[in-house]
């Protein structure tokens, strides 16, 4: 498990950030990456094969909830023992929050191998920055808006490569009804 969070802990980061962006949480995105290590560490059982993760960037997504209420909850911990409450009692609570299982993974459907599967083709039609947009617009749902001011692209540059992921989409076999003026994958 050690190999898949180093490899992945670029993701989760991004996760995090993506996650308290959306929600305007008040947590650092470390304390929540670092909440996401720890739950995926408890996956690993010592002579037991840890659960394989179909989608990473799926199963990351479910979990980045799980670590911002950890992160919350173990930081309102630290906050009472310097407020000089009870430290036995703020240990055992921390204990607690450091037992609570992990959410397991679940397996995909067919269905859901078939739509991953689609949206990997999409990725493959399409340029690196295309790509990027692909991600921040449908995979995050991200406002044009706010790509516009992080990303400093013109919003017609983001509505030119809407079309053209709208087009490799429906190339694709995604949504052939779809209108490319109201992208919505």
């Amino acid at each position: 498990m050690r190999a898949f969070i180093t490899a992945h802990r670029p993701l989760m980061m991004k996760r995090a950030h993506a996650y308290l962006r959306a929600h305007a949480e008040k947590i650092m995105a470390e304390d929540v990456e670092r909440e996401m290590e720890l739950m995926l560490a408890q996956l690993e059982t010592p002579g037991v094969a840890p659960p394989e993760i179909p989608s990473v960037n799926g199963y990351l997504r479910v979990l980045v909830r799980e670590a911002v209420g950890r992160a919350r909850r173990r930081r309102k911990l630290i906050e009472q023992i310097g407020a000089g409450d009870d430290l036995d009692a703020v240990s055992d609570d921390l204990a607690r929050l450091d037992k609570e299982p992990a959410p397991v993974p679940e397996p995909l459907f067919a269905q859901a191998k078939e739509a991953q599967a689609r949206l990997e083709l999409v990725k493959l039609r399409l340029s690196p920055a295309d790509s990027l947009l692909f991600a921040l617009l449908f995979e995050d749902d991200i406002p044009a808006e706010v790509i516009n001011e992080a990303l400093l692209l013109d919003l017609s540059e983001i509505a030119d490569a809407r079309a053209r992921i709208v087009r490799a989409a429906v190339e694709a076999g995604l949504n052939p009804d779809l209108d490319p003026l109201e992208a919505t994958i």
